[in-house]
């Protein structure tokens, strides 16, 4: 079954998260569900992120980084930390 993130993107489960804070605007059942997006949002692929990255970047990762931890250091709702290391001039050449 897909994450919740997954099917309603990051500003809604934005939206949900803080809406799971504000018990006196919804019923129990709405707060008991969007209580779920506060810590079990599944972190992106790290497909998904090199592939996001090299699209910003406009480059290969290879070329800006050179290394890349393959376990993030943490995850949110909408963002993922990894530790990469800097290609350097002094590296390149």
């Amino acid at each position: 079954m897909p994450s919740p993130h997954t099917v309603i993107g990051p500003i809604f489960a934005k939206l949900g998260q803080l809406l799971s804070t504000r018990s006196d605007l919804l019923p129990v059942e709405f707060i008991t569900e969007l209580s779920r997006l506060q810590d079990r949002v599944t972190p992106p692929s790290e497909q998904d992120v090199v592939h996001a990255m090299e699209r910003e970047l406009g480059v290969p990762s290879e070329d800006v980084f050179q290394t890349m931890s393959r376990t993030p250091l943490a995850a949110g709702s909408i963002a993922k930390g990894s530790a990469p290391y800097w290609q350097t001039e002094r590296d390149t050449n």
